[in-house]
């Protein structure tokens, strides 16, 4: 196996926590068009921040999906450019679930270690 660098470890960890305050931040869903603008904005931000590496977008689906079907159980709209959104990025990782995304993430550090 690789040695995983500590620049390796510190940018991980920004990335947790990049996710973490978005989770925190969007956690109380919200049935109005400026609370999925700014998902939609800020996950793009975020995504960009992050070079767009695939574990972090992994990791931002994943929160992503879970804020859509809290949305949905609570029988809420999801606008449609939050689907746009995350169909795009579901499309070119070929993903279609949380645990797909989580799992996306996950083998995209193991690539990188190995």
């Amino acid at each position: 196996m690789g040695q995983i660098t500590q620049e390796r470890f510190d940018k991980e960890k920004n990335y947790f926590s990049d996710v973490w305050q978005f989770r925190k931040k969007y956690a109380e869903v919200e049935e109005n068009d400026a609370y999925w603008k700014a998902i939609v904005e800020e996950s793009d931000q975020l995504c960009r921040k992050n070079d767009n590496s695939p574990f972090f977008i992994g990791l931002m689906l994943a929160v992503i999906f879970d804020v859509e079907t809290r949305a949905r159980q609570k029988n809420m709209k999801v606008p449609d450019m939050v689907h746009d959104m995350t169909n795009m990025l579901r499309k070119h990782y070929g993903l279609k679930s949380v645990e797909e995304s989580l799992a996306h993430a996950i083998m995209q550090v193991i690539r990188e270690n190995i």
